[in-house]
């Protein structure tokens, strides 16, 4: 699934349109001392980000919570994990795909 671009100069690129990965399911949250693990489906080829917020944040989008850390797909589930004394933490898995855009250029000029 893509397009071509033709520019003026003779140049033919075809963009590959890649899909969005599907979102994650959040298989499991568990707790050890300071430590939240966050357990989640994954695919290949997808990088995913954990994001949590307090309470006051609960009414801001998701994207604009706490970037935690991040680990790339395999297609089994994964966790990652945030250390923190809080009391309450809300969170949330973010997908995004590794490559969004590959290229191939044929040049036409003679």
């Amino acid at each position: 699934l893509g397009y071509f671009e033709f520019t003026p100069d003779g140049t033919l690129t075809f963009n590959t349109i890649v899909p969005p990965p599907p979102r994650p399911t959040i298989t499991s949250i568990t707790r050890v001392g300071d430590v939240t693990s966050v357990s989640f489906t994954t695919t290949a080829s997808a990088t995913y980000r954990l994001r949590y917020t307090n309470e006051a944040g609960l009414g801001a989008p998701v994207s604009t919570w706490t970037s935690g850390s991040s680990i790339n797909g395999t297609g089994a589930v994964l966790s990652l994990a945030d250390t923190n004394s809080a009391g309450i933490r809300f969170y949330a898995v973010e997908a995004q795909q590794a490559t969004n855009r590959s290229e191939t250029e044929i040049n036409n000029r003679n």
